[in-house]
């Protein structure tokens, strides 16, 4: 545990020499940026806990080289964008908590790849606008939260490859229009 310190920067190849970590807790500290490569060498971390940071921007890379990663908590920090291929490399990745954050912006492609994402939180952000086709290849998501945010319109097939979602949280929004076929191909949707 690395948690509730002081730490700033993570630098490339800090944790090089410790292949035997499978969970690393830097949570609650001042972290401004994470750089490429940062958590590379860890191959069998499984969970990641960065919340209450001050994160403001996720590099390309950041998080590569983590094949066994399960978990990733990235809430109440200070992330104003998802680049896409911020996630990119990150095949077991089942839970996804972006919570908290200034996020206004996802980029297209920013999930791709992320085909054992079970959980997806996106709540009490300033997300606006929701892109067609955002959720592609997502089809084990069960959970997506996106209350507290900026949503105006749900679009015609916009959680269209979300076929095995359970729960979505779109509470506290700006919705104003939901357009016919939003919610078509969600047959194991229970809970809106």
């Amino acid at each position: 545990f690395l948690s509730n310190n002081s730490i700033v920067k993570i630098e490339n190849g800090l944790y090089a020499n410790l292949p035997r970590i499978w969970r690393l807790n830097l949570s609650n500290n001042s972290i401004v940026k994470i750089e490429n490569g940062s958590f590379a060498n860890l191959p069998k971390l499984e969970y990641l806990l960065l919340y209450n940071n001050a994160i403001v921007k996720i590099e390309n890379g950041s998080f590569a080289k983590l094949p066994n990663l399960r978990e990733l908590d990235l809430s109440s920090n200070a992330i104003v964008k998802i680049e896409n291929g911020s996630f990119a490399n990150l095949p077991n990745l089942g839970e996804l908590i972006l919570v908290n954050n200034k996020i206004a912006i996802i980029e297209h492609g920013s999930f791709v790849g992320l085909t054992k994402l079970y959980k997806l939180n996106l709540a009490n952000n300033k997300i606006a606008i929701i892109q067609h086709g955002l959720f592609e290849g997502l089809t084990n998501l069960y959970k997506l939260k996106l209350a507290n945010n900026k949503i105006a319109i749900i679009e015609h097939g916009l959680f269209e490859d979300l076929t095995n979602l359970y729960k979505l949280n779109l509470a506290n929004n700006k919705i104003a229009i939901i357009e016919h076929g939003s919610f078509e191909g969600l047959t194991n949707l229970e809970r809106v």
